[in-house]
């Protein structure tokens, strides 16, 4: 009789185990995805300029009503790095300054366009940003305060 209820306590103690591993995992992923999404749609704000520009081609109108803010884009010239490296690369040492540079804003580190003693905030534009990284380059965008909301940026 007593080797029956050591089974039952043995199947009863893997059962209760297991609920309470997967609803933690279920808990973990949960959180996750919620904070990828979040994250997400953040990254998918429109760039500023860009919207009114495609709404008028695909009217037929040809850019001609685009918004006051698009008409005040200006261009800024200098080298693209990150926030925490600043141009020393040195969060990734066995990385090139590229790709250090685009390590770095990927986790976290915003893209920074230094030009002289001038240091401005770049905001969208990351695919451009990405290809740009670690050069001197060229940016266009609208400057709101030190943020420049990136509309284009190429190498120099």
């Amino acid at each position: 009789m007593r080797r029956d209820s050591s089974w039952f306590a043995l199947l009863a103690f893997c059962l209760i185990a297991t609920l309470i591993i997967a609803i933690g995992f279920a808990t973990l992923f949960a959180g996750a995805a919620l904070a990828f999404t979040e994250g997400a749609q953040g990254d998918n704000e429109p760039v500023a300029g860009t919207e009114p520009a495609i709404n008028a081609y695909q009217s037929g109108q040809n850019g001609k009503s685009e918004s006051h803010e698009a008409s005040a884009a200006k261009i800024y010239n200098g080298m693209i790095t990150d926030s925490h490296c600043m141009g020393r690369h040195v969060r990734y040492p066995d990385k090139s300054s590229a790709e250090c540079a685009r390590m770095c804003a990927r986790t976290g580190s915003a893209y920074v366009l230094i030009d002289g003693d001038k240091k401005y905030t770049l905001h969208g534009g990351d695919m451009a940003l990405d290809r740009a990284a670690a050069q001197r380059a060229t940016v266009a965008g609208v400057l709101q305060g030190d943020t420049i909301r990136v509309t284009s940026a190429g190498v120099q």
